[in-house]
């Protein structure tokens, strides 16, 4: 007999003990959800335990249940609660912003997770069925006997084939495993969850490649070909990541416009074009 759906969800989820009804089992939690009714007990046990900082993906702490300010009692339960989110990293939502279940599932159901856990579920059998529907905000999957519901992202998805000019002002050739072996030291030095560039001053003959965060800083050079204009630039240094690691060519050339525009990793031959994003350095290491 398969599982649930409970069961299932369970199971992506268990770090300790074995699925057997009636034994103790120990799961990971991707997110919690507090409301000032029951919120102020839990937190008070929560910093009983001694825990500096939540280690949830996020964790809320919504005021949308006791808002009538007729005596003490609830505005000293605010004060209190918005000071631990403070301390211990919890978002905190203050009265006034809407019903805790409805503003969660909409502010922070992420349909991308969705799919991660969708593609546990799945039996992974090749002649399994997937059926989806669509409405104008969400999306349902079915398969087996299980039903998952997600709300779609809103807003308009980035229109690629305009950011696919060929103009560039800047192409750099460097050699791939160098440049990914630097950008992954660099990342031992930013704490998961922080969003802290790596920022690339490129200039002839060399790119200087720069991390700061609280843990320290990294600094170091690597040989380039460089055409065209020097340039300072910055980047979340999991994407470039993400696209060196599957590239099998000895080097790589990169194509820049400016701090604010695309970078383009790709190979003469057009087999592969990647597109990443730069960030705004300067806030982000203020």
């Amino acid at each position: 007999m398969g599982l649930t759906l409970t069961e299932k969800i369970l199971k992506a989820h268990l770090v300790e003990g074995e699925m057997v009804k009636g034994s103790e089992i120990g799961i990971r939690i991707d997110q919690t959800l507090t409301q000032d009714a029951t919120g102020t007990m839990a937190y008070l046990e929560f910093e009983a335990m001694g825990v500096p900082r939540v280690r949830t993906e996020r964790s809320v702490a919504y005021i949308d249940h006791n808002t009538l300010q007729s005596g003490f009692e609830n505005a000293d339960d605010h004060r209190f609660i918005g000071s631990v989110a403070k301390k211990h990293g919890i978002w905190f939502s203050r009265p006034g912003n809407g019903i805790c279940h409805q503003v969660h599932l909409e502010r922070f159901g992420v349909p991308g997770k969705t799919l991660i856990e969708v593609s546990k579920i799945l039996s992974g059998e090749a002649d399994s069925e997937v059926r989806l529907y669509f409405t104008a905000n969400h999306i349902v999957f079915e398969f087996d006997d299980t039903t998952v519901v997600s709300r779609l992202i809103e807003g308009e998805y980035f229109k690629i084939e305009q950011m696919l000019s060929s103009d560039y002002d800047t192409k750099v050739k460097i050699n791939k495993r160098e440049l990914l072996d630097c950008i992954d030291r660099a990342t031992l030095l930013v704490k998961e969850g922080d969003k802290k560039p790596i920022i690339m001053n490129i200039t002839d003959g060399n790119m200087e490649l720069k991390i700061n965060s609280f843990i320290g800083s990294m600094n170091e050079d690597i040989d380039i070909t460089k055409e065209g204009k020097d340039i300072l630039i910055g980047f979340n240094p999991k994407f470039f990541i993400d696209a060196l690691r599957v590239i099998d060519e000895e080097e790589v050339s990169l194509y820049m416009v400016n701090p604010k525009a695309p970078c383009f990793i790709k190979d003469d031959e057009g087999k592969f074009i990647y597109l990443i994003l730069p960030v705004n350095f300067n806030a982000a290491t203020n």
